[in-house]
């Protein structure tokens, strides 16, 4: 073989596979935030339901709770639930950023994947050419020795 292989897009694939790998990075940041945003949720959730079992044992246990006291449970429990639908709306809005950073990565490891697959037939090409070219260089040879074999003999 003459000159070794060369694929004329090796700048591109290796930007891709660049690419991919930063795409995947963002991905799992994106993964990491969504299991914060989540066990934050959880956290105040437990913080209500916690609060509703301490209330409730209050209530039950105790005949003359006060009205301050309910007011002050009722106010807190209020504000739990805002936190809590805030949080979700937090919880949503980092499970899209996951699923957009998911496609992001598909969409970058197809065109990674599609130039690999031309390069491994530009290959395959390549390797196919030079075996030829081998042949007819065995062959032309081949032919020379022949040929000067005959001359000597006719001499």
């Amino acid at each position: 073989m003459s000159k070794s292989f060369k694929f004329s897009l090796h700048r591109v694939l290796k930007f891709q596979s660049d690419k991919e790998d930063l795409k995947a990075t963002d991905l799992s940041k994106s993964k990491q935030q969504l299991k914060l945003e989540r066990d934050r949720l959880k956290r105040l959730q437990n913080k209500k339901s916690d609060h509703l079992g301490r209330t409730e044992t209050l209530i039950n246990g105790d005949n003359s709770i006060s009205l301050e006291k309910l007011r002050a449970s009722a106010d807190y429990l209020s504000q739990l639930n805002e936190k809590i639908s805030s949080q979700n709306q937090k919880v949503q809005k980092s499970n899209h950023e996951v699923e957009k950073a998911r496609k992001d990565l598909v969409e970058v490891s197809k065109n990674r994947k599609i130039l690999e697959k031309l390069k491994e037939k530009q290959y395959q090409d390549y390797k196919e050419k030079s075996k030829k070219e081998e042949r007819r260089k065995e062959s032309e040879i081949a032919l020379r020795r022949k040929t000067r074999n005959n001359d000597i003999k006719d001499r």
